[in-house]
């Protein structure tokens, strides 16, 4: 069987729009997940895509559906 190429698909969040919704700072996200600061940046910027484990759990840590915080451009 031969390997199908993946489209080049991007993933986007909404996350600085929820931690601005609910009035907290990067590093809150940071303290809440173990997690730098700077990654919290990144992720909000789409300079860094979260592993599965860790979208999947700001998803519940925020009530919402993935496709609510997360979608593929």
């Amino acid at each position: 069987m031969k390997k199908e190429e993946l489209p080049e698909l991007r993933l986007g969040n909404r996350l600085k729009e929820i931690r601005k919704e609910r009035d907290l700072w990067q590093k809150d996200i940071a303290d809440m997940f173990g997690l730098a600061h700077t990654t919290v940046a990144a992720i909000e910027e789409d300079r860094y895509e979260p592993s599965v484990k860790l979208a999947l759990a700001i998803c519940k840590a925020f009530d919402k559906k993935v496709e609510e915080v997360f979608y593929l451009e």
